[in-house]
């Protein structure tokens, strides 16, 4: 079955982009990288150290750059919080009191005596 000209035509134009891209520096740079592996002591070791850096107010960029892993990572380990500031108390004799709002008196309602009349 032959091929139009367009058909050709845009065969020809997928071709030139998938070589500009194998060609491109990212892709290079994408290929040269590899995976770090690291052993359960080693990987609980690491998340430490990656927690007390958050804790100590490490910038998340410069530790993902640091250390070969993505920002994500980083913010998916759990950071402990610092210590809240304990409530006071106040006594019940210093609290302010409450003010309700005036209550409306009810309607009275009409004895059966007076409706029956």
């Amino acid at each position: 079955m032959p091929l139009s000209k367009s058909q050709i035509r845009s065969l020809e134009k997928v071709i030139s982009i998938a070589k500009d891209i194998l060609n491109s520096p990212a892709a290079a740079a994408s290929a040269t990288s590899s995976r770090k592996r690291r052993s359960g002591k080693d990987l609980v070791e690491f998340r430490k150290m990656l927690i007390g850096a958050r804790t100590d107010g490490a910038s998340v960029a410069a530790l993902a750059k640091e250390h070969g892993v993505s920002a994500a990572y980083i913010y998916q380990l759990p950071v402990p919080k610092k210590a809240k500031a304990k409530k006071v108390s106040i006594s019940k004799k210093a609290q302010p009191k409450k003010r309700s709002a005036p209550r409306k008196a009810a309607p009275k309602k009409a004895s059966k005596k007076a409706s029956a009349k």
